[in-house]
């Protein structure tokens, strides 16, 4: 891979807390990425049905969190019945686990991997209400590398056979190639050598949803990452200081991605072939056709960002 994103994790217990929704926001991390991000136009009637079981899940255990789909499209290029899928991709550091006591010569902890993401962006927690949620679908990693800590403590992170993710440094052609078992998500892209700018139409659409990107899911999974291992380190010493709230709140949780500096909206990303099989439809909720799958707005972006743990989540 010729280049990877690395991040430098710095950990702030700054509570503030806002009493009109008695909600807490804690300055989790710091972080900085470069990497790839697009979007898949899909039926609003299979994202729907993902939305139900979630809604339904928290009916039954009683719990109230509820998303809704946005009234109108969220992309100007899309019809009235359909929605997107968010996917990006790109490598990983999270440096401040390096900084563990008492490790375990026989484990073996990964800090660099290359990743791929998956949520549902846009949508509302409201009938009526503002697109400002996001539902974590995945974030995949190489099982074949060891445990991977990530500080995106709301990602399911299931573990896959092979990634891989070559990308020339002063642009041309490149490859992500995720594999498990017999299924594969493969993408295949170009990156001109100079930066495009996406359209000023693109501009608009991104900048009427520049809202804070609140990403709930009802399982805290990278907290597992320290009840596994039970190692010494700033982020598992924090987590420990706002586990028993954010386990209390669970669904009623999330995360919060505020850019602290970047280049803007990024450059434009040809996307010559995404190619995605059955076996990840359980996390990407999209129709196969035989084809190769359409995508919108593909962009390559590097930014730095915060990242803020919020219980609860919802108003």
């Amino acid at each position: 891979m010729a280049q990877r994103m690395h991040w430098v994790i710095f950990v702030f217990m700054a509570f503030r807390t806002f009493s009109e929704a008695e909600a807490v926001e804690v300055e989790f991390s710091h972080g900085a990425w470069d990497g790839i991000f697009l979007y898949i136009p899909t039926s609003r009637s299979l994202i729907q049905r993902t939305l139900d079981d979630w809604n339904d899940r928290n009916s039954l255990a009683g719990i109230g969190p509820r998303l809704y789909l946005p009234r109108g499209r969220v992309f100007r290029d899309l019809n009235r019945f359909q929605h997107v899928v968010y996917i990006d991709f790109g490598a990983e550091l999270f440096d401040e686990f390096e900084r563990s006591e008492a490790v375990d010569p026989e484990s073996q902890l990964n800090t660099t991997a290359t990743t791929l993401s998956v949520s549902i962006p846009y949508l509302a927690a409201t009938p009526d209400g503002p697109p400002d949620y996001s539902l974590s679908m995945a974030n995949f990693y190489d099982k074949h590398l060891g445990e991977h800590p990530s500080a995106e403590v709301v990602y399911p992170a299931p573990p896959v056979d092979e990634i891989t993710f070559h990308r020339s440094p002063n642009g041309g052609g490149g490859e992500f190639l995720l594999v498990n078992g017999s299924d594969e998500i493969r993408i295949s892209f170009y990156e001109p050598a100079s930066c495009i700018p996406p359209t000023l139409v693109v501009r608009d659409e991104y900048s009427a949803s520049a809202r804070p990107n609140n990403v709930p899911h009802d399982g805290l999974h990278g907290f597992e990452f320290c009840d596994t291992y039970q190692r010494q380190n700033e982020f598992c010493d924090d987590v420990a200081k706002i586990r028993e709230e954010a386990d209390r709140y669970s669904p009623d949780v999330c995360l919060s991605w505020y850019e602290t500096s970047g280049n803007g909206f990024g450059c434009a990303v040809i996307c010559n072939e995404l190619h995605i099989t059955r076996g990840f439809l359980d996390y990407i909720p999209i129709v196969l056709d035989g084809k190769d799958v359409p995508t919108l707005h593909p962009t390559s972006c590097q930014l730095d960002f915060d990242i803020l743990f919020k219980y609860p989540c919802f108003p």
